[in-house]
């Protein structure tokens, strides 16, 4: 998934609570970044 702007997300709420939960227990999914790569590009408006 590709999120470009905090209006492609339903429910930020919801996403901060996810966040915070899996934040809690990072090492609980681990298998599921195995091998992956992420990129983040952040840009300051002019």
């Amino acid at each position: 998934m590709n999120f470009t702007s905090v209006q492609n997300i339903d429910s930020l709420q919801e996403w901060v609570k996810q966040a915070l939960k899996i934040k809690k227990n990072p090492l609980k999914h681990k298998k599921l970044g195995k091998n992956k790569t992420l990129g983040m590009l952040f840009l300051i408006p002019v």
